[in-house]
């Protein structure tokens, strides 16, 4: 059941930044100021978006609930959302898909490294600030990143030398 709301809710994600007005919040994150020139109501947009996103996470909220079977304040901690922005990050923020391989490396990693070490919380810690150091754009941001180095030592090696004319 968990699976299948992912999966919808994943696909109404994708719906919706495809759509005019995911275009129009993309816009508003790049150039605000140019969006309220071109006469969109930015805050109104970006007020949207927020309940948009508040009606994911009550979703995720009510099937951990469900999944759990009981919710007491021991298990809303700090840690729950420093994770969800770890995976965020370590994804790619601004990515679909970013997220969820954010949340496979994230939940393998605690669970592979809570067995070996007591102190994985300071592993995860470290590879957090490694991704914000190193991949600001997180592991989607890779790819984009090769293509760039390449394109530019592409044109290193197409530039020619001229020889000097003489007369």
């Amino acid at each position: 059941m968990v699976f299948g709301f992912f999966v919808v809710s994943l696909l109404l994600m994708y719906t919706l930044v495809r759509s005019p007005f995911g275009r129009s919040l993309t816009g508003i994150r790049e150039r605000e100021l140019r969006m309220k020139i071109l006469g969109y109501n930015t805050w109104l947009h970006k007020y949207v978006a927020f309940i948009i996103a508040g009606g994911f996470g009550g979703l995720a909220g009510v099937l951990w609930a469900h999944t759990a079977g009981i919710v007491s304040p021991e298990n809303v901690v700090l840690t729950t959302s420093v994770d969800a922005l770890l995976m965020a990050v370590l994804g790619g923020a601004g990515t679909l898909v970013g997220g969820v391989i954010g949340a496979l490396i994230v939940f393998g990693l605690r669970e592979y490294l809570s067995t070996l070490v007591p102190w994985w919380q300071y592993v995860l810690g470290s590879v957090y600030v490694l991704t914000i150091l190193f991949l600001p754009t997180g592991l989607m941001g890779i790819p984009e990143r090769i293509r760039q180095r390449q394109t530019l030592s592409g044109k290193r090696d197409d530039v020619k030398e001229i020889a000097p004319v003489t007369s």
